[in-house]
Formats: structure tokens, C-alpha cells, sequence
């Protein structure tokens, strides 16, 4: 149970970016044509209508496009 929000936000960037760091994809870019990856999801290049994302988001700033950068 992640029960602060530093604690979150260092979790989803470890899922996010564990396969480039496990040599699965070459890099950020290759990571949002991964099928199984949400990574497309948060950057909005895909939207499914069942992942939700806001929420996650919001903890990297409280605008989309800031929070995207970050």
C-alpha cells in the first residue's frame, strides 16, 4: 500500500520506466509503442476510455501539459 504521494510518484516512475532500464525498449520513445505499457496513455497519444489517468497525473502538476513534461 503507497500511502504518501512522493511515495506514488516515484512508483509510477519506476513501472514506467523499468523496461528501458531492463534494456526491453531503447528508450522513452520506443516505450509508447509498447502494447502492455501505459506510457502512451498518460501522454494522451491514446486514449482507451478504460485507464484512468488524471488522477495520476495531477501528482506530476496541475496542468495536463505540465504534468506530461514532468
Amino acid at each position: 500500500m503507497v500511502e504518501e504521494d512522493p511515495c506514488l510518484i516515484e512508483l509510477v516512475r519506476y513501472i514506467h520506466l523499468d523496461p528501458v532500464r531492463a534494456g526491453l525498449v531503447a528508450d522513452c520513445q520506443a516505450l509508447r509503442s509498447v502494447p502492455w505499457s501505459g506510457h502512451a496513455r498518460f501522454l494522451g497519444e491514446i486514449d482507451d476510455h478504460w485507464q484512468e489517468t488524471d488522477a495520476v497525473l495531477w501528482l506530476f502538476g496541475q496542468q495536463v501539459g505540465q504534468a506530461r513534461r514532468a
